[in-house]
């Protein structure tokens, strides 16, 4: 339910701390009535149990929602609302049994309460609009209630909420292979708690040693989880190096600033262990705003300015932006430092680098935008777990009006009620009469020759009645009702003449006339039956390409439609044309780009189109790499050959080029979704080489590679990040 526990935090005077009741809960972002049992503690805990079998326990100390479905083991999300406490007390004007709020603070979210002659709360009322029912209150809760979800088997705590974010690492010689792992896996489980897509959560990686690199392909901002933790896997530097902070949060800012989403937020987040002890002579041109150079990277040395004087600046120019700092250690930290870079209250402490795992979901729930649930499509109903729409509990329902819910995702829909009636009554449902009630129509008076009557099916009519006429002939054949008006045929031409229902008799003559139905529109054919004029519309015939209309003097008129928005299939990757004769065509776009290199992606985005500057091509989606990137192995590029494997640094892979160090091969099937890398020798490792690699991979493998043997034999793997050595991947290879 959107927002819906944001409001949900009422505290009962005359209980203090904590309470229990059940409640009913009507909001407009809801369209029906939500019905469960509430737990409260002031502590920080809040739980509801909903009669539709949806539980939802918060933990406002922690900032996590946990929600439990049926047939669903736990969903849980992060939230950055804070508990809300309502209590008729100073922030009230009492007047008799109803409490109205004399605060403006942000928290107080309840308007008004109204108690019951026990000083029970009964009703709170929601600054939207929500108001919450409460019958059967109690003092006393049992707070192991709010511990429930932990047999629910939850989940990673997810942000469902889009947002840029920067992950800035200290790359530092102070930091062992055994803390980078900790760093590593810390990023994978922090990027797994996040929605990834081109409209929801994009990261980019920045290392940071004596100088600051960019480590994300393409514009350094990616929307594919996959391809960010095969970023996150890259060897990194041997090299012992220095800790530029100024450095990381520059060129962190700088791909922040060219990539920036209106909308939506920003993070940066800047994990170090030590000081920044590169000094500003040592750093290039530091600039915040695009102007004049005004600074350098490193920390002030007296020689220049201090890098963090820029930081408040920096902070103004991006509204968008929270600077997450992540000290790590109690050792070389300058607390001072990392608190004046981060934003306000946004300095997190960590113990150790063992402990970085362990706070993930804390780390998230501070990072993540507020969000109280999965973000769903419901119109109208109750946001289930995994995004699904709920019937509300009931639906209300009055004597005009009958509740249900068809469709979960519009919640309660009011239907009127029908009153049935024929065409001699009108009828009308009046609440305050308990329903429909009919009221008889009064038709007009007869007039001349007209007789009225009113027929339950045609409602009032008007009959020729010749009989009424004062100097009516015996025979009725010879007189006739027109326009209400008696008229007699002295010579009684058409007494005798039998015509039909279509058509007239010429009383001059007594021959009888085709009845005139023409309705002077060429559009249509004109014809009779049973004495009734009927108009058929003539078609028209357009071509695939045309619109057609027809005009009631001329006829048939044919419009070209326009192939560029009719035709248009909202991807700017095709060429949309139409065909006279079959219709709308659309012929995909080939990518260009000068200066394009092997490792350039001109793939076309069926939302952005064609690219339009040079950007690497991401190679952690290149053919079938993706399956095999992971705990041995990333995607890499050469600029001349394109993709190819990478061994990480720091593992081995077997005699058969499995992630393992071991002395034989382990023998699990080739190209199965379970080989991590899965090509050994023979015709599987010929199958896989080709595939990727075309003919030279192949006729380089069948000279070379027939006896099989060590892994550092197979030309599919490489452990040089330069790919120098590898002669699959030479220049101009095909």
């Amino acid at each position: 339910m959107k927002n819906l526990l944001v409001f949900l935090s009422i505290v009962l005077a005359v209980f203090g701390a904590q309470f229990t009741a059940n409640v009913n809960i009507t909001t407009p972002g809801v369209n029906g009535i939500m019905i469960g049992k509430l737990y409260y503690s002031d502590t920080g805990y809040l739980r509801v149990d909903y009669t539709i079998g949806v539980t939802i326990i918060t933990d406002y100390n922690q900032g996590i929602s946990r929600k439990q479905c049926p047939g669903f083991s736990c969903e849980a999300t992060v939230t950055n609302s804070p508990l809300l406490k309502f209590v008729a007390d100073g922030t009230f004007s009492a007047a008799g049994s109803t409490y109205t709020t004399t605060s403006t603070a942000t928290t107080l979210q309840i308007s008004k309460i109204t108690t019951n002659s026990a000083g029970l709360t009964q009703t709170a009322t929601a600054s939207d609009g929500t108001l919450y029912s409460f019958t059967n209150q109690q003092s006393t809760v049992d707070l192991s209630v709010f511990n429930a979800y932990t047999s629910w088997n939850c989940p990673t705590t997810q942000c469902n909420q889009p947002v840029d974010a920067v992950l800035v690492f200290d790359n530092s010689g102070s930091i062992g292979s055994e803390q980078w792992s900790n760093i590593v896996s810390f990023s994978q489980q922090f990027a797994n708690n996040f929605v990834f897509g081109p409209t929801q959560t994009r990261m980019g990686l920045v290392w940071f040693g004596n100088d600051a690199q960019l480590k994300t392909p393409g514009s350094g901002m990616i929307n594919d989880k996959t391809s960010f933790i095969n970023a996150v896997n890259l060897p990194r530097p041997t090299v012992a190096e220095s800790s530029c902070i100024g450095c990381g949060l520059r060129v962190a800012l700088q791909l922040l600033a060219n990539t920036q989403r209106s909308g939506i937020p920003q993070i940066m987040l800047i994990l170090t262990d030590g000081q920044n002890n590169v000094p500003n002579i040592q750093r290039g041109c530091f600039s915040w705003d695009g102007n004049s150079c005004s600074g350098s990277g490193g920390r002030s040395d007296g020689s220049g300015d201090n890098w963090l004087d820029f930081v408040p600046k920096m902070q103004n120019l991006y509204p968008q932006l929270t600077v997450y700092g992540v000290g790590v250690g109690t050792g070389q930290i300058e607390t001072d430092i990392m608190t004046q870079l981060s934003s306000p209250n946004s300095y997190i402490p960590i113990g150790n680098y063992n402990q970085l795992q362990a706070s993930v979901d804390k780390i998230t729930s501070k990072t993540c935008p507020a969000t109280n649930e999965i973000s769903c499509n419901c119109a109208g109903g109750f946001c289930g777990c995994g995004g699904a729409c709920l019937c509300p509990s009931a639906c209300a329902s009055s004597n005009c009006n009958t509740g249900s819910c068809p469709k979960p995702a519009l919640g309660c829909i009011s239907t009127a009620v029908t009153c049935t009636h024929d065409a001699c009554h009108t009828a009308q449902c009046i609440e305050s009469q308990g329903g429909c009630v009919q009221a008889a129509v009064t038709c007009p008076a007869a007039t001349g020759c007209y007789a009225s009557f009113c027929d339950p099916v045609n409602g009032c009519s008007k009959a020729n009645n010749v009989t009424s006429c004062p100097t009516a002939s015996s025979d009725p054949t010879c007189t006739q009702c027109i326009t209400g008006v008696c008229n007699h045929n002295t010579s009684c031409t058409c007494a005798n003449a039998n015509c039909n229902s279509c058509q007239t008799c010429d009383p001059s003559n007594g021959q009888c006339l085709p009845k005139d139905c023409n309705d002077q529109n060429v559009c249509t054919q004109d014809s009779c039956a049973d004495g009734v004029c009927s108009h058929t519309n003539i078609p028209c015939t357009p071509n695939a390409c045309q619109t057609a209309t027809c005009d009631p003097v001329n006829g048939c008129k044919y419009t070209q439609r326009n192939a560029t928005t009719y035709c248009d299939d909202l991807n700017p990757c095709t060429l949309d044309t139409c065909d006279n004769t079959l219709g709308c065509l659309h012929n995909n776009l080939t990518c260009t780009l000068p200066n394009a290199t092997a490792c350039t992606n001109l793939t076309c985005d069926p939302v952005q189109g064609c690219p339009t500057e040079l950007i690497d091509y991401d190679c952690a989606k290149y053919g079938n790499l993706s399956l095999y990137i992971g705990t041995c192995h990333v995607a890499a590029c050469n600029e001349s050959t394109g993709c190819y494997l990478a061994t990480v640094e720091g593992q081995a892979v077997d005699r058969c080029g499995y992630c393992a160090n071991l002395n034989i091969c382990v023998l699990i099937p080739a190209l199965t979704g379970g080989a991590i890398a899965g090509i050994a020798v023979g015709g599987a490792a010929a199958a896989a080489i080709a595939a990727f690699a075309g003919k030279k991979g192949y006729d380089y493998f069948a000279a070379n590679q027939a006896a099989a043997g060590a892994v550092q034999n197979n030309p599919m793997y490489t452990s040089n990040a330069a790919n120098a050595d590898n002669p699959m991947y030479t220049p101009g290879a095909v």
